[in-house]
């Protein structure tokens, strides 16, 4: 009966390397799926946990959003007080005035600048207007702007100040110039200056004067340096100062030689008259006194309040220069021998009239000027929770300060960070300040 049994070769089932392959199929396959497992494991606990942790954050986030409410402030000027004759000029166009020196401005003490009102029947012609400021260079170069490879500087020319360019090379250009404004219209208009001039292996040097409109050329003339190395010209350019505007007198120095070429310029005494004629009388007005009172710019921009007074009953208007003609600021009427105020700006017309004689008298001047001071950003939370600050900026499209600074600031606080740096007026700047749930941003110009 055994004999009828198929045979099996045991040896064969029982092969050593067989059943250790096989082993270790199974047990890598084992390791796979607990490594597997674990790391599937390992992926779901984290989703959760960082849901969880994106839930809390979301919900700090929202709850700081609704208690905190932070605004920011930039300072970059202060006002301060300014001496009246540093900056001021008065003009009287029409009546007559002995002295209208701006020192008797300074202070409230009894020494007045004393117009006396003309007579609309004797048909006064108005005033001349100097345009120029600073023209003989006294004050330095202040109102002048200037380009070149070299500064400007001053010189002295028998112990007179005047302004003076050197360059020693083959080519430059090189400018001085002044913008004014010409608020009425003019009857005529004279420009003279004086200048001097030197040259040493030059093949070129011309000196081109020329008034410019808006930014375009309206006049100019060209003098040859080389053929005429000094002068005193003068010119009428009544018809170019026919309107107002806003105008720049402009003097161009052409330079061309050779490796040491060397030339020196000397410019002085630079005068732009303008004749402005008298406006109308107002109706029923026998006698009128028109002053203009005038401060130049100082950081940004001067108000001033003016005190006077008339020896008779007086209407008075004063208009402001903006930008392009005149507008009325304030109407008064003076009462005999009463001082009272007036609001005065950069640049303003008084025109005082009346039926019988009267004589005005200016006496005191008080100005404050927008002077710019180092930045500062103001941050101030203005709601119920508490805010955190890390840092602020400070920039603009070429220039960028940044401030870093943690605080808390709980409501009603505020934090001040200073930037040592003052702002261009009319440049754009951007500051933004980084809390703990967003940024803030804010775009202004000085």
């Amino acid at each position: 009966m055994l004999s009828s049994l198929p045979f099996i070769n045991i040896r064969a089932c029982t092969n050593p390397l067989s059943v250790a392959r096989a082993v270790s199929t199974i047990i890598g396959t084992l390791f796979f799926v607990m490594i597997a497992s674990m790391f599937i494991i390992l992926v779901i606990r984290s989703l959760y946990i960082y849901g969880e942790l994106t839930g809390k954050l979301m919900n700090a986030i929202e709850a700081k959003d609704a208690y905190s409410d932070v605004s920011i402030q930039v300072i970059y000027s202060e006002l301060k007080p300014v001496i009246a004759s540093s900056v001021t000029t008065v003009e009287v166009l029409q009546g007559y005035s002995a002295n209208t020196d701006p020192a008797l401005l300074d202070y409230r003490d009894g020494e007045c600048i004393q117009v006396e009102a003309e007579s609309t029947s004797t048909g006064g012609g108005g005033g001349e207007v100097q345009l120029v400021k600073n023209g003989d260079f006294s004050e330095g170069l202040t109102y002048w702007s200037y380009s070149g490879a070299n500064p400007w500087t001053i010189t002295y020319v028998d112990d007179d100040p005047a302004a003076y360019y050197q360059y020693a090379g083959r080519r430059d250009t090189a400018s001085i110039w002044q913008d004014f404004i010409l608020s009425s219209t003019t009857t005529s208009a004279t420009l003279s200056f004086t200048y001097t001039s030197s040259a040493f292996l030059a093949t070129r040097f011309r000196l081109t004067v020329s008034i410019l409109k808006e930014g375009d050329v309206v006049w100019s003339r060209t003098i040859n340096l080389l053929n005429s190395p000094s002068g005193n010209p003068s010119y009428d350019v009544s018809n170019v100062l026919s309107e107002p505007g806003n105008y720049e007198l402009r003097f161009t120095l052409i330079m061309r030689g050779v490796l040491l070429s060397l030339f020196t310029f000397t410019l002085d005494d630079v005068s732009l008259i303008a004749q402005v004629p008298a406006p109308p009388a107002p109706p029923g007005a026998a006698y009128v006194a028109l002053i203009r009172v005038s401060a130049s710019r100082v950081g940004l921009g001067v108000n001033g309040t003016l005190t006077l007074k008339f020896n008779n009953t007086v209407n008075l208007k004063v208009f402001i220069w903006a930008e392009d003609r005149w507008r009325l600021s304030e109407e008064d009427i003076g009462l005999s021998d009463q001082w009272f105020n007036t609001t005065l700006g950069e640049d303003s017309l008084l025109q005082a009239y009346s039926t019988e004689p009267f004589m005005a008298e200016l006496d005191y001047l008080a100005l404050t000027a927008r002077t710019l001071v180092n930045a500062t950003i103001i941050i101030t939370n203005e709601g119920g929770g508490k805010a955190e600050i890390y840092a602020a900026w400070l920039r603009n499209s070429t220039w960028e300060a940044r401030v870093a600074r943690y605080a808390v600031l709980f409501p009603g606080e505020s934090l001040a960070l200073q930037f040592n740096t003052t702002l261009t007026p009319g440049c754009e700047y951007e500051a933004r300040v980084v809390t703990a749930t967003r940024v803030l941003s804010l775009t202004f110009k000085p």
